[in-house]
């Protein structure tokens, strides 16, 4: 298995797991947990590590969906970036946790992109 292909699923779930940790913070912080948000999250974390099984295990279906799937919401983590720090948003900082899980979001999923389509990645496929 590619070493860019085991990259790129670390980024998958990574992103997966930012979301919940996101979620979890923020009520820690409130001192109040959104039970909404707590299960879109909690969902999002395993359809990642669904997807995650599927590049693992060299499911075709796996990596056309993750390619969609992670260049779709990378394009709107960058969208949603630039709207919050590009453009003179003042909602939060970058050095924020709201800041740093939004970069995290963006480059996990920007770079597990860029990791599923280099040639090493598609051969394994």
């Amino acid at each position: 298995m590619p070493g860019t292909l085991k990259l790129a699923v670390s980024l998958l779930v990574l992103y997966g797991l930012t979301g919940l940790a996101q979620v979890v913070l923020l009520g820690i912080a409130t001192e109040w947990v959104d039970r909404v948000s707590l299960v879109k999250e909690a969902s999002r974390l395993v359809l990642t590590l669904l997807l995650a099984w599927g590049l693992l295990t060299r499911r075709g279906w796996a990596w056309w969906v993750a390619v969609v799937a992670t260049g779709a919401f990378g394009v709107l983590a960058a969208v949603a970036f630039a709207g919050l720090f590009g453009f003179g948003g003042r909602g939060a900082s970058l050095t924020s946790v709201g800041g740093v899980m939004a970069m995290v979001v963006l480059f996990s999923l920007i770079g597990a992109f860029v990791l599923l389509v280099l040639p090493q990645s598609r051969r394994a496929f």
